[in-house]
């Protein structure tokens, strides 16, 4: 069993424990008994994309819906008659 001390930010410092562990932490009703559980970090999903979602100029994603002077000139339209 090891002792372990708060600085004045309420961190503690683990001997064992690497740079980047999560922990979940519990204590019981009394607030007296504190148990820590080392829990994996939940990696976020990385998107992939096909080639065909790529623009081939700018290898860039594509918009999901295709943009042509047509579609502005209508939207441009349809806001002025909002006005």
């Amino acid at each position: 069993m090891h002792t372990v001390c708060t600085d004045k930010q309420q961190r503690v410092r683990l001997p064992d424990a690497k740079p980047g562990q999560v922990f979940a932490y519990e204590a019981d009703a009394t607030g007296t008994i504190i148990t820590l559980h080392r829990v994996k970090r939940a990696e976020p999903e990385v998107e992939v994309l096909d080639v065909d979602d790529l623009d081939p100029k700018t290898l860039a994603p594509r918009e999901r819906g295709e943009v042509s002077n047509e579609s502005i000139v209508r939207a441009i339209r349809a806001d002025r008659d909002g006005q």
